[in-house]
C-alpha cells in the first residue's frame, strides 16, 4: 500500500472474490496446474503453432515480472509463481477490509461483491466503490452472474457509492447492457487476455479496438448518442419484476 501511495495512485482495489481455490476440472484434464503437467494432446497442439513455440523458446515461461525483485536472486518463473502464491493468503475477512480502509487514504474499492447486504456493509465501512464480480464464474459454477445481481445491489447502494461490474463481458453490447442496468464502469478481462496471449500488447490493443467499434455501432443502432444517456429505458423487459428478480 505504501508503494502504491508513493507512486501517487489514487485508487486501491481489494479483491475478495476467490476465498479458496476451486476444483477446475478442465485444468485437471489438461494438466494445467503447478507445476504444469501438459498432456500429449496439449503438446501436439502447441507444435501446431510454430511462431508461438519460437517465442516461448526465446523467452521462456511467462512470469510475474513485478514480483521478481522480491522472489530472490535469479528467480525462475516457477520460484516467482510460488512466491506469489504464498503471498495470496485466503480467506480475507471484514476485519482486513476495515484495517486496509484505515491504512489507505485514497479511494478504496472492494471487488467481488455479489449480495446487497455485503454492498451495504462495504458502504458502512467507508468504502468508495464496489465491483460486482464472481471472478469469471471459474470459482463457484452455480453462482449467479454479476449481471443478475446488479439491479438489487444498485437498489441498495447505487446512490451512495460507485457500483461497477466485472464478469461475462465478451462483446461491446454486453458492456452497454451493464451500463443500462446501473453500473458506472464495466471491466473485462478475458478478451484482452486472449489478445495478449496471441499478440502481446498489440493483441490487447486489437481486442479493445473491437470493443470500441462494437460499442459505437450498438449505441448508434439503439439511438444513444453518449454513454451518459444509457439507462433502463433502452432495455426491453416483459415485466418489471424481471429487473428486480434478485431483490428477494
Amino acid at each position: 500500500m505504501k508503494r502504491a501511495s508513493d507512486a501517487r495512485l489514487r485508487t486501491l482495489v481489494f479483491t475478495v472474490d476467490v476465498p479458496e481455490g476451486s476444483n477446475r476440472e478442465r485444468n485437471i484434464r489438461n494438466g494445467w496446474g503447478w507445476p504444469p503437467k501438459p498432456t500429449w494432446k496439449i503438446k501436439f497442439e502447441a507444435l501446431r503453432h510454430p511462431a508461438w513455440m519460437m517465442h516461448w523458446l526465446q523467452h521462456g515461461s511467462p512470469y510475474f515480472d513485478n514480483w521478481v525483485r522480491y522472489a530472490g536472486p535469479a528467480a525462475s518463473a516457477e520460484k516467482v509463481a510460488d512466491f506469489v502464491a504464498y503471498q495470496l493468503k485466503s480467506p480475507m475477512t471484514w476485519e482486513h477490509v476495515e484495517r486496509y480502509r484505515e491504512l489507505w487514504k485514497g479511494n478504496f474499492v472492494l471487488k467481488g461483491i455479489m449480495h446487497p447486504d455485503d454492498a451495504i456493509r462495504a458502504h458502512s465501512l467507508g468504502l468508495d466503490g464496489i465491483i460486482v464480480s464472481n471472478h469469471g464464474a471459474r470459482q463457484l459454477d452455480k453462482a449467479p452472474s454479476p449481471l443478475e445481481v446488479l439491479p438489487a445491489i444498485c437498489d441498495a447502494v447505487g446512490d451512495k457509492m460507485t457500483v461497477m461490474i466485472d464478469g461475462g463481458i465478451r462483446r461491446g453490447l454486453d458492456a452497454i447492457i451493464a451500463l443500462c442496468m446501473g453500473a458506472k464502469f464495466v471491466f473485462q478481462g478475458r478478451p484482452t487476455l486472449y489478445g495478449v496471449t496471441t499478440g502481446g500488447v498489440a493483441g490487447a490493443a486489437k481486442a479493445l479496438a473491437i470493443f470500441h467499434r462494437e460499442i459505437d455501432i450498438s449505441m448508434a443502432q439503439i439511438g444513444a448518442t453518449k454513454i451518459a444517456d444509457l439507462g433502463l429505458h433502452f432495455l426491453m423487459w416483459k415485466q418489471e419484476k424481471d429487473l428486480r428478480r434478485n431483490g428477494r
